[in-house]
């Protein structure tokens, strides 16, 4: 697979994989490390209460892994995480490998991700004592009740929906599909993005979500938060 991408070093000094038949890349040309922390930290990890002991996560596109990298990195010391992350077509390791050497500023957490890359489908792994990840290799249109159900009854507390963009991958942003991920938010729970199309922001109101549009990270006018609690 080597052949078919190319590492582009962005405006922050981390890095993205640009895909050649996709003309796309998984992360801003503008910043790749920036755009994880905006969207995906600050205006979805640090969102949940402080005093909120268990954190149930459900990542839509795994990617480089650096989502749940930086949600290692800024985790509280009290509390844990519990990842699920949706991919159908992982990156080998040798891919990620090079990807992360390619940085200029690593997350603290960099180590752990030869264990998320090689952990076992479909169930929990123990990353470390904050941190357990499920990686659920099939489409989100493929999910059962069965596999939602790995989370226990509390549902997902925050949705990193982070699918390649709607010109690139149309149907992971049409409202089947969106209701599919947002089925499983807890009553207080929240999905945090970077796109704010006009007919993705559409979709979400039709689910009976509240929207808010907040700044984007560098180089992107605006982003979109989606809370289940009106």
């Amino acid at each position: 697979m080597l052949n078919q991408i190319e590492f582009l070093k962005t405006r922050d000094g981390s890095s993205t994989i640009y895909l050649k038949h996709l003309d796309e890349t998984y992360h801003s040309i503008n910043g790749a490390f920036s755009e994880s922390l905006h969207v995906y930290i600050i205006n979805g990890l640090k969102k949940i209460d402080k005093e909120q002991e268990q954190i149930n996560i459900l990542e839509v596109g795994f990617g480089t892994g650096l989502n749940a990298l930086l949600t290692m990195d800024y985790v509280l010391p009290h509390q844990k995480v519990n990842y699920m992350s949706i991919e159908p077509f992982p990156l080998e390791i040798d891919i990620i490998n090079k990807y992360y050497k390619e940085f200029s500023h690593l997350p603290y957490n960099t180590p752990f991700i030869s264990h998320l890359i090689q952990s076992e489908f479909n169930k929990w792994n123990i990353i470390h004592d904050q941190f357990s990840f499920c990686l659920i290799n099939k489409k989100l249109q493929e999910l059962s009740d069965s596999d939602y159900q790995l989370f226990g009854e509390n549902g997902v507390d925050i949705i990193y929906y982070d699918a390649f963009a709607p010109a690139k991958q149309s149907e992971m942003w049409d409202l089947e599909v969106i209701e599919k991920a947002t089925q499983a938010l807890n009553p207080n729970g929240f999905l945090t993005t970077y796109c704010a199309q006009g007919q993705f922001k559409r979709n979400l109101k039709s689910l009976g979500l509240r929207l808010e549009s907040v700044k984007g990270p560098l180089g992107k006018r605006e982003m979109t938060l989606a809370f289940k609690n009106l």
